[in-house]
């Protein structure tokens, strides 16, 4: 079993084997259970022929001890197929789930799951050609190449039920594989359009640039939380996010995403101050001041001088009335 691959405008669009085989756990857990609102699907066709060729298998310890291990898509993707079996791609990560990767993998051969996979094939190309259709003249992949100054490439998969729109899954040497969730569930669900897509890929490889350069430096976060303290309780955002870090880490890449739209023309500029405006309403009250510092300079200078705003904006915060 191999990824099936469709490159459009420098970007990989993938169907891979490891998250449709998760997804297979998915519905037959929820099958199992009765409990469709986690990943609830309206995707009929596809639920359908999931139920109907695994029947005989919802019982398999892969399906009613999945609840109790939980694996995540950035997890499986941490495996490959090798002879109709997971493994793990990297001997270095430790493998917390062996016990359930050996319950899965006897899932894999009882089920003939690879059947399964190789039999909806055209199915899977049916998806990529309906998402891709409409994407034309992109370069996001060189967009960001541009704005971080390092070679990008973009692998994004498609996963056919429920998942959040965008998921980043790893960086493997500056190749990025982003996780596309449903949109629009339909035969060929999803519905990719250049806005989403772009908005998709920049805002989740910049997550790792950010976090690399900013939300790891602890000193930072302890100095400057005061502003997440001092956000009103029933700020959305406040609600969104429980951690300071996990908070100003969004901020700062929604801001670039923001800028990012603009810089390549994706967006004119009303619509790039509009997209602020929506944040600050949001709850991201800074992002306005931070845009304008990543307008006027590169990226690796911006961090230090986003760095010395939060500062200065927390001490001006602690100033007696």
């Amino acid at each position: 079993m191999n990824d099936i691959v469709k490159n459009k405008c420098g970007i990989n669009f993938m169907i891979s084997p490891q998250i449709e085989l998760l997804s297979v756990i998915q519905i037959m857990t929820n099958e199992l259970d009765g409990n469709y609102k986690e990943f609830y699907t309206n995707n009929e066709y596809y639920v359908s022929k999931v139920k109907n060729y695994f029947k005989d298998y919802i019982n398999h310890p892969a399906i009613t001890n999945y609840r109790n291990f939980y694996v995540y898509n950035s997890q499986i993707i941490n495996y490959s197929f090798l002879n109709d079996k997971l493994v793990l791609d990297n001997s270095n990560i430790e493998d917390k789930y062996k016990e359930y990767i050996d319950q899965l993998n006897d899932f894999i051969t009882k089920s003939s799951f690879s059947i399964f996979f190789n039999d909806m094939k055209d199915y899977y190309n049916g998806v990529l050609e309906y998402n891709i259709n409409s994407i034309n003249n992109l370069h996001i992949s060189d967009n960001l190449s541009d704005f971080y100054n390092t070679k990008i490439n973009i692998n994004v998969i498609l996963k056919i039920i429920q998942s959040d729109w965008g998921e980043y899954l790893s960086n493997r040497d500056n190749t990025f594989i982003i996780l596309c969730g449903t949109n629009n569930n339909d035969k060929y669900p999803l519905i990719i359009n250049p806005i989403q897509l772009s908005s998709l890929c920049f805002h989740e490889c910049t997550h790792p640039f950010v976090n690399k350069y900013i939300t790891s430096d602890y000193e930072l976060l302890a100095k400057s939380e005061k502003i997440y303290l001092d956000l009103d309780e029933n700020n959305i955002a406040k609600k969104e996010y429980y951690t300071y870090n996990s908070y100003l880490e969004d901020l700062i890449v929604r801001a670039i995403t923001a800028y990012m739209h603009y810089k390549y023309g994706y967006k004119n500029k009303d619509e790039y101050k509009e997209e602020l405006l929506a944040m600050k309403k949001m709850g991201f009250d800074c992002i306005e001041d931070i845009a304008n510092i990543i307008e006027t300079n590169n990226f690796y200078t911006s961090v230090d001088l986003i760095k010395k705003y939060l500062l200065n904006k927390s001490l001006i915060s602690f100033k007696p009335l």
